[in-house]
């Protein structure tokens, strides 16, 4: 089989989850809300700790949970919903993350 890379299988493909990245800190953007931010994602373990820091960036204006769903478009240019994939194989390839309300 020679020396090949496993890659990811999924809708969309992953084809770049082994690109690596030079910075950590990707824009955020949130539907409604005209400035944006930041966040570092090498400072989360898991997409439970990202969800929590949105929370704290962007409070939610309701008490029904969460109001909204994260989307974060990849190396190649696709949109995809956060958690589609292994959370370092997310870390490697989000560029920014964009959340709309639902």
């Amino acid at each position: 089989m020679g020396n090949k890379r496993k890659r990811l299988v999924g809708w969309p493909p992953v084809k770049s989850a082994h690109r690596p990245r030079s910075n950590s800190h990707v824009k955020v953007k949130m539907e409604g809300v005209p400035i944006g931010r930041k966040v570092d994602l090498s400072r989360h373990a898991s997409y439970h700790q990202l969800h929590h820091t949105l929370r704290l960036m962007f409070p939610s204006t309701s008490h029904h949970g969460d109001p909204y769903a994260v989307t974060y478009e990849d190396v190649d240019g696709d949109w995809v919903l956060v958690g589609d994939v292994p959370w370092e194989d997310f870390v490697r390839s989000a560029k920014r993350l964009k959340i709309l309300l639902v």
